[in-house]
């Protein structure tokens, strides 16, 4: 176990060599004693690594990033959530930005770069009363993997990109430092500056495109993503309509 002074997330690290799923270890670690918050525990390999709507991340042992950060945001509302999404994908960007400037969010917030995903984000997030009493923030971040399986969504890596073969620890270290300063943000409510940025680098981002949603084929505008993490999307008439999560699809 690492510490990492000064900082909320990174400020324990807890290294496992095989474990089925991070976010199952932090909720189990959760129950069994609750550790301090922005506790990490990072794997060399997940077994069953988990995705959103129970997609399963792939990723070569030792090759990539695939870890869990486990937060206690007692003073952020329930209804409010979804800006430690924002913060969490932010604070990736952050970390990518010195290497290109082609990295954006894909709502709700996986990361691309350029049409390609680098990285991909699940959070489960637990309630008491109107607050979040816990969040388990999963992340993996293709570093070193240069080969995916033909089922993968168009990936790619630091290393593709870069022709660059990284140190993991290293990398570790400086993504931890941009997560926890966008977190600090989100800590002491500077939500303004979490909302402006996220818009900023957001994929598609005021620029006309296809979607599809039912089955539907549609040209629209992304203006915005509402308070409860909702896309808003401006149509051809001028309308505005709000998507939650999987009900509309990015024609790519």
């Amino acid at each position: 176990m690492q510490q990492m002074k000064n900082m909320i997330i990174g400020s324990s690290i807890i290294s496992l060599d095989k474990i089925n799923s991070t976010n199952s270890y932090a909720n189990q670690l959760s129950v069994d004693k609750k550790p301090i918050s922005g506790t990490v525990i990072l794997a060399q390999e997940q077994t069953e690594g988990k995705g959103q709507e129970g997609n399963k991340w792939e990723s070569q042992v030792g090759k990539n990033l695939t870890f869990s950060i486990l937060l206690f945001p007692d003073k952020l509302r329930a209804d409010h959530q979804f800006i430690l999404s924002k913060a969490i994908s932010l604070g990736i960007i952050d970390y990518l930005k010195p290497l290109t400037k082609d990295f954006s969010i894909k709502w709700p917030n996986d990361i691309y770069c350029n049409n390609r995903k680098i990285a991909g984000i699940l959070i489960e997030n637990s309630v008491m009363g109107s607050y979040l009493s816990e969040s388990i923030v999963g992340i993996g971040l293709n570093v070193n993997q240069e080969y995916f399986s033909k089922e993968a969504n168009n990936p790619v890596s630091l290393k593709a990109l870069t022709n660059t073969e990284f140190v993991i620890v290293d990398e570790l270290n400086k993504l931890l430092e941009c997560l926890d300063i966008r977190y600090k943000e989100l800590i002491d409510k500077k939500y303004d500056g979490i909302n402006d940025s996220y818009l900023i680098n957001l994929f598609r981002y005021n620029e006309i495109h296809e979607f599809t949603s039912s089955g539907i084929k549609f040209s629209g505008k992304i203006v915005g993503v509402s308070v409860y993490g909702k896309l808003q999307i401006e149509l051809a008439d001028g309308t505005i309509s709000l998507f939650g999560f999987k009900e509309v699809e990015y024609v790519i």
